[in-house]
């Protein structure tokens, strides 16, 4: 679900900033769509490298239906 969501905001923020050269408004939310992408993608990279140091077990679940709050909750437990 995370890297499916990283997908989204990652193509919807190339789109947004491609319609964005006429209109600040939409260039801007494109920048936001962007930075929600960056995020994500650094969640999931901590999260592998997480579960590599611990020994290849999922320690933290990612990519499954579960709230993020879970995750960060898991995240912090480490």
């Amino acid at each position: 679900m995370t890297i499916s969501a990283l997908f989204f905001f990652l193509a919807l923020a190339f789109f947004l900033l491609a319609g964005g050269v006429k209109d600040e408004n939409v260039d801007r939310a494109g920048g936001w769509a962007g930075m929600i992408a960056a995020g994500l993608a650094f969640w999931l990279a901590s999260l592998e490298i997480i579960n590599d140091v611990v020994g290849g077990k999922r320690s933290c679940p990612f990519g499954s239906s579960r709230c993020i709050a879970l995750e960060v909750v898991c995240f912090l437990a480490q």
